[in-house]
């Protein structure tokens, strides 16, 4: 073998001698003759190298040589598309006067598919695929119809997308592109069934063997919550699969829809134990742990997850959680920091900080989070409830009372709102306005009245506002 100084690769000596017997005549503007073969040989090694100025010479050269060539016309085509030397209409004319001279040649039809599936011509792509299949040997029938899935899924036509690869596996059953493809399209459109699991099941009839398939059409009874029919589904795959992880993952997933959280604690641990510990498989684990209270393994298992992705957003959010059900705010503070920093705009992880804040007696950060929350997103009853509430705790009355008003705005008609508003503006002498919020409140739901009592226990002696309540009782 003998190696290029310019290129990674290697190639063959023969080769290499050709294209150096190649290249000197050219430098030397000499005369040599080179058959088409041999031209074909080193333009490939020209396009696998991406050098097309020496690509482009060597076909203007080529079709001296060889006038009536299809594959150097077809190359100078596809050459030139690329490079922008031809618009798309030009270089489809072009190909569609090759097709007319040589309309049995299949490559032509295939580069046409290309170009026509690049522009999205998806319709054309379907009649030049129906036109093809008349001289396609059985290999390319099979890349045809994949080609027309594509099509069909470009007009998200999926039912016809299907029907073609499922005629391409029908001629080869165990045609994994196909297969992929089939899959890929069915995840796209979150497993929607259109005829796929009477396809499924007739083909893993004949088929048994082929754990794709048999986890395929258990995704699809899982998403259709058939949790029996997808769980045979994934053991079958799980029995014919040497990838272990993955029908162990399906089960997983299939018993935590169901919130069988300690046996989707099993499945998963099975796959941690095959694959080995990455962050994602941890924080399933940890989600488990949590969901069944275990929260010091769950602690265990999301730091797990964060150590192996330190940029694991959900791992370190939760891992927060965690820490702050086991009563450890200081560890559970600087997760939820390290979670917005890694998503500034996470309004959970913004309110857990406002609400922590405020729990471990730090008023000025949880204001600070409670106004971060209210920038995006106003629409949130708790936050108001919360930030007024800070306010008047720490006498800030004034504040408190322009947080309640600007939140009626949004919950004018929310009981809480307005008993908290009537708490908040009688406090501070305006009473008129107080005893309407009052009257609202009690019209919209008299039973929560003795939420007024907590913020204020001397309403407990005012007559007037007791006369007031006792009216709507």
């Amino acid at each position: 073998m003998a190696y290029n100084d310019d290129r990674d690769d290697w190639m063959d000596e023969g080769l290499q001698e050709l294209i150096d017997m190649y290249e000197r005549m050219v430098a030397e503007n000499s005369h040599q003759y080179f058959d088409h073969s041999n031209l074909e040989h080193i333009l490939e090694y020209y396009l696998e190298c991406f050098d097309f100025d020496k690509a482009v010479q060597l076909i203007a050269l080529a079709l001296d040589l060889f006038p009536q060539s299809a594959y150097f016309k077809l190359k100078n085509i596809e050459i030139s598309y690329e490079q922008g030397s031809l618009v798309f209409s030009q270089a489809l004319l072009q190909i569609d006067q090759l097709i007319e001279e040589i309309p049995y040649d299949t490559e032509l039809y295939f580069v046409k598919l290309e170009f026509l599936l690049n522009e999205s011509h998806s319709q054309m792509a379907i009649d030049t695929t129906d036109i093809a299949l008349q001289y396609a040997d059985e290999e390319e029938r099979l890349e045809l119809y994949l080609l027309r899935a594509e099509a069909y899924q470009q007009m998200e036509e999926y039912r016809r997308a299907y029907a073609s690869l499922e005629d391409a596996l029908r001629i080869e059953p165990n045609y994994n592109d196909a297969l992929e493809q089939y899959e890929f399209m069915l995840e796209e459109t979150d497993w929607n069934d259109e005829g796929n699991i009477d396809f499924l099941t007739e083909y893993l009839i004949q088929n048994d063997k082929n754990a794709r398939a048999w986890l395929i059409l258990g995704n699809i009874y899982k998403a259709q919550q058939n949790y029996p029919a997808a769980l045979h589904a994934f053991y079958q795959a799980a029995d014919l699969t040497e990838n272990w992880a993955m029908p162990c993952a399906c089960i997983g997933d299939t018993y935590f829809d169901q919130q069988d959280y300690e046996k989707a604690l099993y499945w998963y641990l099975q796959v941690m134990y095959n694959q080995g510990p990455d962050a994602e498989i941890l924080h399933i684990i940890g989600v488990c742990h949590f969901n069944l209270n275990h929260f010091i393994k769950a602690q265990y298992y999301f730091k797990r997850a964060t150590q192996q992705d330190a940029n694991h957003a959900e791992a370190w959010f939760r891992l927060g959680v965690a820490e702050f059900e086991l009563k450890q705010n200081e560890k559970a503070l600087a997760a939820f920091k390290r979670t917005l920093q890694l998503n500034d705009n996470n309004r959970e992880v913004i309110f857990a900080l406002a609400m922590l804040n405020n729990l471990m007696e730090r008023p000025a950060e949880a204001i600070e989070y409670c106004l971060q929350y209210l920038q995006q997103d106003p629409q949130n009853k708790k936050i108001w409830l919360l930030l007024s509430g800070i306010y008047f705790e720490e006498a800030y009355y004034e504040e408190a009372v322009t947080v309640i008003l600007r939140a009626l705005e949004f919950f004018g008609d929310d009981a809480e709102i307005n008993y908290m508003g009537f708490c908040y503006l009688h406090y501070q002498g305006l009473n008129a306005q107080a005893q309407a919020l009052l009257e609202k409140a009690l019209q919209i739901d008299p039973s929560q009245y003795e939420m007024i009592y907590k913020i204020l226990p001397n309403l407990h002696f005012h007559s007037e506002i007791q006369k007031l309540i006792n009216t709507y009782l």
